[in-house]
C-alpha cells in the first residue's frame, strides 16, 4: 500500500469533511489548521514515513458478497485515515513519563503529538495522527460554556451541549454524547459509567467520573475511546481519548486506561 495508491484512491468529500471538519483544533475539536503539519522539508518526510511503515490490521477470511464488502469498506476507510493521518501530524514531541497539563499532572508510558491551543486550555495529543487516535484535553471549562469549548451558551440554543455547574455525572456523560453527535458521529453509545476519585487537591483528592464509548464516523468506521471528568470550582475538567476499534484502540488501550486512572490536580 503506497502514498501514491492511497491519493489515488482518496474520496474528496471524505477528505474535506475530516481535515476541514475534524482537524480545526478549536473549530470542531480534532486539531489546529494554524498547527505544524507536514508541509515540507523534514517533517514532511517524517510525515510519509509514517504512513508508509504503519501496522496494517489484519482481519479475518470472511465468506460471502456482503463480508466482503463490509471488509473492503473497513480497508477503505483505514487507508483513507492514514492519509488524512499525514496531513494531521503535527505538534510538539511528548515523551514518556510524567506531564503537567494545566494544574493536572498525567503519567503516561506512551510518547504522543501535543498539539496546544495557545487561545484557551485546550491541547490534542495523538500518536499516529489525529484520525487514528486523540487525546483531548480541556481544562476549566466554565458554566454555560460547550463542553469541548467551542463557544458560549446562547438562548437560541438552549438544548446545546453546555456544561453548568452542579451537573450530575450521568448529566456530564449525555452532553458528551451529544457533543460528539453534533460533530458528525453517529451511533454513539456510552458504556459503564463510574465514579472516580482522582488524586490530589486541596481536599486530598478529587471526586470524578470515568465511561467509555463507542461511535461510528460518517464514513462508516467504528472508533471507541474512554472519557475522564471532573468537577473543581464550579468548572469542568474533561479528557477524551478515542481511536479506531480495529487495531488502534486494542493497541493502546491499556496504556491509555492507566494515564487516564493517573491524572492528579494540583
Amino acid at each position: 500500500m503506497t502514498h501514491d495508491w492511497l491519493a489515488r484512491t482518496a474520496n474528496v468529500r471524505f477528505m474535506a469533511n475530516d481535515v476541514t471538519g475534524n482537524y480545526n483544533l478549536n473549530r470542531a475539536h480534532w486539531g489546529s489548521a494554524a498547527s505544524p503539519a507536514c508541509g515540507g522539508g523534514s517533517r514532511r518526510g517524517a510525515c510519509l514515513a509514517n504512513v508508509r511503515h504503519a501496522p496494517i490490521p489484519s482481519f479475518p477470511r470472511a465468506r460471502g458478497k456482503g463480508c466482503s464488502h463490509s471488509i473492503r469498506t473497513t480497508l477503505l476507510s483505514l487507508a483513507l485515515l492514514l492519509l488524512v493521518a499525514c496531513a494531521s501530524q503535527g505538534g510538539v514531541l511528548q515523551r514518556a513519563g510524567t506531564v503537567d497539563v494545566y494544574d493536572m499532572q498525567l503519567q503516561t508510558d506512551l510518547a504522543w503529538s501535543r498539539i496546544k491551543d495557545p487561545l484557551q486550555h485546550e491541547e490534542i495529543w495523538t500518536i499516529d495522527g489525529t484520525a487514528l487516535n486523540s487525546l483531548s484535553i480541556f481544562s476549566g471549562i466554565a458554566n454555560g460554556q460547550h463542553v469541548f469549548m467551542l463557544g458560549r451558551e446562547r438562548s437560541s440554543r438552549p438544548d446545546g451541549p453546555w456544561f453548568r455547574s452542579g451537573m450530575r455525572a450521568d448529566e456530564i456523560r449525555d452532553i458528551v454524547v451529544a457533543a460528539m453527535v453534533r460533530q458528525g458521529m453517529i451511533s454513539v453509545r456510552a458504556i459503564d459509567l463510574r465514579p472516580q476519585r482522582f488524586a490530589g487537591g486541596t481536599a486530598g483528592g478529587v471526586d470524578g467520573l470515568r465511561f467509555e464509548f463507542t461511535a461510528t464516523s460518517d464514513a462508516g468506521l467504528i472508533y471507541k475511546g474512554s472519557v475522564a471528568a471532573a468537577q473543581r470550582d464550579g468548572k469542568l475538567d474533561l479528557l477524551l481519548w478515542k481511536a479506531p476499534a480495529e487495531y488502534y484502540y486494542d493497541r493502546d488501550v491499556p496504556a491509555v486506561m492507566k494515564m487516564l486512572d493517573s491524572v492528579r490536580f494540583r
